[in-house]
């Protein structure tokens, strides 16, 4: 039981880190839709396995539980690889409008010097 205890509060604490994250995401999702970039967010660690992991201690409601922490890495990591992707490729987009940008700027420029 102590143990089982332990477990669930170190649960516990990794929620609210994934809910911190879900918050920080959700701002950035606000962000990224001026862009016309959707980024999915879906990270849940802890569902009804609590009560059967309490109450049926054994190898069968551990085994749910480590699938479902290991359900839940997977999608962290998931994420933040779409994140990353999300990041290079809004660089990637701001070097080419700052080059763009540069661009025009040059001709106005020239524009200016001819008239």
């Amino acid at each position: 039981m102590i143990s089982t205890h332990i477990k669930h509060n170190r649960i516990g604490d990794a929620e609210d880190h994934v809910h911190e994250a879900q918050f920080h995401l959700r701002k950035f999702q606000e962000e990224l839709r001026d862009v016309n970039v959707i980024l999915d967010s879906d990270f849940e660690i802890r569902g009804m396995l609590t009560f059967a992991d309490y109450f049926l201690d054994g190898f069968f409601s551990d085994w749910l539980v480590q699938n479902k922490i290991h359900d839940a890495e997977d999608r962290v990591s998931k994420g933040m690889g779409e994140v990353g992707r999300v990041l290079i490729k809004l660089d990637s987009t701001k070097q080419k409008l700052l080059s763009e940008l540069m661009d025009w700027e040059n001709k106005r420029k020239r524009a200016v010097e001819e008239a």
